[in-house]
Order: structure tokens, then C-alpha cells, then sequence
């Protein structure tokens, strides 16, 4: 029984000991075993590593799904533009420094819109001068987005810089909160905006589960179509403020949900519009 007990905790040291911190050495594919372009020793990291894009480094996602825990930032991570679909999973918190950068760029060559995934299970932090960028170009030549999916058993703080829409510095595509257990959303600094997109590839806010709180923030989908907030719940709405885009089409009238509540239950309201 003694031996069987030592096995078992040299292989859980093994497991522990394999996460590493993985610096990009140059630039390059996420997924490219090249010798430091982008990674030391053609190391691509893995689930359990923390990844760190240095200064002048771009590291571009491809159509095979990037993972790592910790990305932090001070070069750019950016999503395919060759008209493929790219993704990547942060099992653990994501840091955009001042220069750093997390973007779609326009597709080259020209292409139908393209739909990218990203998914974070920790905090999302970006400092003053960062970009977060999940909608640029033409829906029918250049255009691509990135779909956030916060999920996971702990809370994610969002912590941002600008209080007021930047088109190409804090601009979130479609989001869904899919949190598991008692674990919330928390919007902590700055106000969240979502793309005002909504013939291709809705910018939609979708509640499955969890709590989005604001405090004094604001979180705003510009989207002016009804879908482009949807699923709430008496266990997933926004505690806070919320805001949503209208129609400014002349004698236009319709009703938007707003799916709020407070610390204690789900009081949702319907707005009814004439333009």
C-alpha cells in the first residue's frame, strides 16, 4: 500500500511539473513547431502553460485550436485572415499590456465574413493603450469576427480602460456567458461596448448561465435587432446597467427586452420605441 501511495504522488509531482512559462522568441503560426518562429524550440504550448507575446512579436491563430492558461500580452495575438475560421482557449487569465494587442485583421485575400471562437475561463485585463479588437472589415470582402464564450467554475473580473465606444480598441463581437456553479461575470472598470453587426454573424449577448454584474459600469450591445440579446434566466441575467442599440429608421416603433435583476432575484423590463 506504501508503494502504491509513492507512485501516486511522484506522478501528480510529474503533472505539476510539466507547466511552464513559454515567451514567443519571433514571430509566426500559434501552431508551428519551427524553431522560434514563434516559440523557443518549436515549443507550442499546451493547456497548463502560460504564455507571454514579447514586444514586436506577432503570433497569428490558424485553423488548428490554440490553448494555453495565462496569455499575457506586449506583442499581438491575432485571428486568421486568410478566410479560415481560428480559435483559441485561456484556461486561465488574459493580460493586454500597453502595447499589447488581441485582434481580427481584415481579410486578405477578400472573402465571405468568417466567424472565429475565443474562450476564457479567467479575468480579462486590458491596460491603457491595449486592443481588443473582435470585429473589423466588410461583411462580404474583408469581414471577420471573434465570439467570446465566458465560461468555467470561477468568476471573471473585466477590468477595461475606455468608457466610451472605440471602434478598433475595445470592441467586443458576440458574447455568451456560460459561467457553471455560483460564478459571475464582473464588469470592474470601464464600460464593455458590443458591435452594432447584426446582418451577418449577430454581435448577440447570450445569457446560459451566470450572473453579469456592473456596478456603474455599463455593458452596451449596439446591435438594434431584438435577437441581439437573448436567453436570460432567473440564474443568468446583468445585475447593472445595460444598454441597447435602437432603430433610427423614421416612424419605426418596437419593444426591446432588458434582462436585469438584482442581488436577489430577475426583474426583466420590455421598452417599448417609436423612432
Amino acid at each position: 500500500m506504501k508503494q502504491i501511495i509513492i507512485t501516486i504522488l511522484l506522478l501528480a509531482g510529474i503533472c505539476i511539473g510539466t507547466a511552464q512559462t513559454i515567451t514567443s522568441t519571433g514571430s509566426g503560426s500559434w501552431n508551428s513547431s519551427t524553431p522560434d518562429a514563434p516559440w523557443p524550440l518549436g515549443t507550442i504550448p499546451t493547456s497548463s502553460d502560460n504564455v507571454v507575446i514579447a514586444s514586436g512579436h506577432t503570433v497569428t491563430l490558424d485553423n488548428t485550436p490554440a490553448v494555453c492558461n495565462d496569455l499575457s500580452l506586449t506583442g499581438s495575438v491575432q485571428f486568421a485572415n486568410n478566410g479560415t475560421a481560428s480559435s483559441i482557449t485561456v484556461n486561465g487569465n488574459l493580460l493586454v499590456n500597453a502595447t499589447g494587442k488581441l485582434r481580427c485583421i481584415n481579410l486578405s485575400p477578400n472573402a465571405a465574413y468568417v466567424a472565429h471562437s475565443i474562450t476564457i475561463k479567467g479575468n480579462i485585463t486590458n491596460t491603457s493603450g491595449g486592443v481588443i479588437d473582435f470585429r473589423v472589415g466588410s461583411n462580404g470582402t474583408t469581414g471577420n469576427g471573434a465570439n467570446l464564450t465566458l465560461n468555467g467554475s470561477v468568476t471573471t473580473t473585466i477590468s477595461l480602460i475606455s468608457t466610451t465606444y472605440q471602434s478598433s480598441g475595445e470592441e467586443f463581437n458576440a458574447i455568451y456567458i456560460d459561467k457553471s456553479g455560483s460564478a459571475k461575470v464582473v464588469l470592474s472598470t470601464g464600460n464593455l461596448f458590443m458591435s452594432n453587426n447584426g446582418s451577418v454573424d449577430t454581435s448577440k449577448l447570450v445569457f446560459v448561465n451566470g450572473i453579469v454584474e456592473t456596478g456603474n459600469n455599463k455593458w452596451i450591445n449596439l446591435g438594434t435587432a431584438s435577437r441581439s440579446v437573448q436567453g436570460a434566466t432567473t440564474t443568468s441575467y446583468m445585475n447593472g446597467i445595460m444598454g441597447r442599440g435602437l432603430t433610427n429608421t423614421a416612424n419605426s416603433t418596437g419593444d426591446r427586452d432588458f434582462y436585469i435583476g438584482d442581488a436577489d432575484e430577475y426583474l426583466p423590463i420590455t421598452v417599448r420605441y417609436q423612432a
